[in-house]
């Protein structure tokens, strides 16, 4: 990549960032394209995420992508977003155009493609988590049509209301909150984390996985998180299991790839950004 000072940039703001393979994942496609543009990783804590989205604007920069633990505060940052974004209240892509900061989830249509790979005949689904990525799980689950989906976060207050905020935008009202370690009274379903567990930093609280793999019958298996160079303990056992699975590694791929397209306004050579992400 030839950096000079026409080159357009494309920023991650998180905090963690350094495990993040999305950099790797643009440039990659970037390179392949031969667009002038680069795609870096910035550590932001929450405090400073208005400076850097205002310092970006300035710079003249493309947009940005948002991960943990920022899609939510975000969103209260931004001129506009869609209609999407503002009902999940969460973004985690920002497109500056025409002196403004403009706000997408890309997240969403990202896992409605893999639930379509992963949905069990009944249509039933327990979610971990209710940040930025449980809730655009949730909504994608709401829009595909799941029949019921429950809903389990450690600290409860965020889990009841995210059940609550779902069954207004869906008026069948599949969504139920499980205190955090009990189990769907359930046929079985999708199991779905979008918490941190599994990160490096973050390992599973022994035997918690087990339960709610062994204790529930699942049918399948959409892990949210993903390890640089390795296999989430999730993904492992689903594995170790023969369920059908999905690892983070390709909501990553599928959200960059609608990512891309509001970066540049063309489509992306997927295959380069597969590669990149070793999938």
């Amino acid at each position: 990549m030839n950096i000079n000072a026409e080159t357009k940039l494309v920023a991650l703001l998180g905090d963690p960032v350094e495990h993040s393979l999305s950099p790797t994942m643009h440039n990659a496609a970037f390179s392949k394209m031969g667009l002038n543009m680069a795609y870096l990783a910035f550590k932001v804590k929450k405090e400073d995420m208005k400076g850097a989205l205002e310092g970006l604007k300035s710079l003249g920069a493309i947009g940005c992508n948002i991960t943990v633990p920022h899609k939510e505060t975000a969103l209260t940052l931004l001129d506009e977003a869609t209609s999407e974004a503002k009902a999940l209240g969460a973004v985690n892509t920002v497109l500056f155009k025409d002196g403004k900061a403009l706000g997408y989830n890309t997240d969403v249509i990202a896992i409605e493609e893999i639930l379509d790979s992963l949905i069990s005949e009944d249509k039933e689904a327990f979610l971990l988590g209710a940040g930025g990525a449980a809730k655009a799980s949730a909504y994608a689950l709401g829009k595909r049509g799941f029949k019921r989906v429950w809903i389990t976060n450690r600290m409860e207050n965020r889990g009841k209301t995210l059940v609550e905020k779902m069954n207004e935008l869906f008026p069948e009202r599949p969504f139920q909150f499980l205190p955090w370690g009990d189990l769907p009274v359930s046929s079985g379903g999708l199991l779905i984390n979008a918490t941190s567990l599994g990160m490096s930093s973050v390992p599973w609280p022994k035997g918690l996985l087990e339960r709610f793999l062994d204790s529930w019958d699942v049918k399948g298996v959409l892990d949210i998180v993903y390890l640089p160079g390795g296999t989430t303990q999730l993904i492992e056992e689903a594995k170790r299991r023969n369920l059908k699975h999905v690892p983070g590694e390709e909501v990553l791929l599928r959200q960059g790839v609608w990512a891309f397209r509001l970066f540049t306004g063309i489509n992306p050579e997927v295959c380069a950004m597969r590669s990149a992400l070793g999938l």
